[in-house]
C-alpha cells in the first residue's frame, strides 16, 4: 500500500496515521511518532509525481536542506527515509497557522509586530545562508 492512500490508524515504520491532509504537490500526513506521544508532519510526494524527475529532485533537495537547518525559526527534520516506492520527510509538528495565513487573517499589523516578524524571518534566512542553502 502506498503512503499517499493511507488510512487513519494505519501504521508504517512505527508511526500511526492520526490525521490526513492533502495539499499541493505533496501529501502531508500527521502522525503519532514511534511509541511516543509526539506528533510529526510527514511529507510524501503524491503518486502522480513519483516519475516526475524535477519534482522528485526538489523533494530530495528540500529534505537535505531542512536536515541542515537547526534554528528556532525553522521547523526541524526528525527523520527521512523511504517507505515502499516513496521517500518521506518527518518534521516537527507546529500547532497553529503558518505566516501566510497569519498575515492574511490580520490584513494589517502594527509596525512593532511587523518588525519582530521580519527579524525572525531574517534570522532564519541568515542561518540558511550560513549553511550554503540560500
Amino acid at each position: 500500500m502506498q503512503p499517499a492512500v493511507g488510512v487513519l490508524g494505519e501504521r508504517y515504520d512505527g508511526r500511526e496515521i492520526v490525521e490526513l491532509s492533502y495539499r499541493h504537490v505533496f501529501d502531508t500526513i500527521l502522525q503519532g511518532a514511534r511509541g511516543t506521544f509526539t506528533v510529526e508532519k510527514i511529507k510524501f510526494l503524491k503518486p502522480e509525481y513519483l516519475t516526475n524527475g524535477p519534482i522528485v529532485a526538489r523533494f530530495q533537495n528540500e529534505a537535505t536542506a531542512l536536515g541542515l537547518l537547526q534554528h528556532p525559526n525553522v521547523v526541524g527534520v526528525i527523520d527521512r527515509g523511504q517507505w515502499g516506492a516513496q521517500q518521506y520527510i518527518a518534521m516537527e509538528y507546529v500547532d497553529g497557522i503558518d505566516l501566510f495565513e497569519y498575515l492574511r487573517r490580520r490584513n494589517r499589523l502594527p509596525v512593532k509586530r511587523s518588525i519582530d516578524i521580519i527579524k525572525q524571518v531574517a534570522s532564519a534566512l541568515q542561518h540558511a545562508f550560513e549553511q550554503n542553502i540560500v
